[in-house]
């Protein structure tokens, strides 16, 4: 039996509770949005799904290795948006700037766990912190959200600095996903 993984960064808590506040009139417009909860922030690398255990060791060895070969950089958070558009939102999102060494990170740890056996992602990496996803959302609610991330101003979220990603257990629950870190490896200083 396996356990179900990603690899993400962790948001510092102080940056989690200012995303949280300052998106709370964009959570209040629509109930059927399934909004992320505040400890669940997190950008994701790469989602790997049911895993065997016995592939702990080797994932582990594997984002140590792409970490290690990375300086730690920064990235801010602004601006809000939606994929595949506003029109017709699945998955509400923040976005990310000076992202590029993200993008490289990101590509980096692909890499590593493609060579051992996890399927490469088809879609091009766009940085982001999804804070909500979207199954059926009423016509009416979807044109207040767009309303409300057209009309406001871009939002500054924060920053932080990415000094390491995780190996994450995902567990579903009725009440929503419980995430805990397995693994951490820091990037070089």
């Amino acid at each position: 039996m396996g356990i179900r993984c990603f690899v993400a960064l962790e948001l510092p808590d102080d940056l989690k509770r200012n995303i949280h506040d300052q998106t709370a009139e964009l959570r209040a417009i629509s109930r059927s949005v399934k909004w992320v909860s505040q400890q669940n922030l997190h950008i994701t690398l790469k989602f790997l799904g049911d895993t065997d255990e016995a592939m702990l060791g080797g994932i582990e060895a594997a984002l140590k290795q792409a970490a290690g070969s990375h300086k730690q950089f920064s990235i801010s958070f602004e601006g809000l948006g939606a994929f595949p558009n506003l029109k017709r939102p699945r998955v509400f999102w923040i976005g990310e700037r000076g992202a590029e060494p993200l993008v490289r990170l990101q590509k980096d740890v692909e890499a590593s766990l493609a060579a051992l056996g996890f399927e490469p992602e088809e879609r091009a990496f766009r940085p982001h912190l999804t804070i909500g996803r979207a199954k059926d959302i009423r016509p009416i609610e979807a044109r207040k959200l767009a309303d409300y991330m057209e009309k406001s101003p871009p939002a500054q979220y924060g920053e932080m600095v990415v000094s390491g990603i995780c190996l994450m257990r995902s567990d579903l629950r009725p009440q929503g996903p419980i995430y805990t870190r397995l693994v951490s490896s820091q990037l070089a200083q």
